[in-house]
């Protein structure tokens, strides 16, 4: 079956050529000044798959819980892969691909982003969303 091996949660991400450039790893906090608010967080994914399920159409889908595990948002996309030209017989193939998260939040606390291929829940990635804290200012005086 199609799987997650990774979901990192990151500021900046890319592929090319089968390998990850991915810069900010493991952000899990995102600070918000004012509720009502948005923010937005990429998360690089590397999804492995077996040479039976190699050119075929797979379904992946981000589900975005709030504090009280309420669904806020449901994305639905669809993915296909071809076996890498230098893939070792019987080895599975891992495709890295870069996906961008923007949504609104109502409150502060954690949030959860499930991510499901072909209807199975394969990570969950917590996400706390935070005020920003005053930066403690020097004391001025003598």
């Amino acid at each position: 079956m199609a799987r997650v091996d990774w979901a990192i949660p990151c500021r900046y991400a890319e592929e090319n050529g089968g390998l990850a450039t991915i810069v900010g790893a493991g952000i899990d906090r995102l600070y918000v000044s004012e509720l009502p608010g948005q923010v937005g967080v990429l998360i690089a994914l590397r999804i492995v798959l077996r040479e039976d399920e190699l050119g075929h159409e797979h379904e992946i889908a981000f589900t975005l819980y709030d504090p009280t595990m309420a669904e806020v948002a449901h994305l639905d996309g669809h993915f296909s892969a071809e076996a890498h030209p230098a893939k070792e017989p019987g080895w599975e193939t891992g495709m890295i691909t870069p996906t961008a998260h923007n949504f609104a939040v109502t409150e502060y606390g954690t949030y959860s982003l499930e991510v499901l291929i072909d209807g199975h829940s394969e990570k969950t990635i917590p996400l706390l969303i935070r005020e920003p804290q005053a930066t403690p200012q020097p004391d001025a005086s003598p």
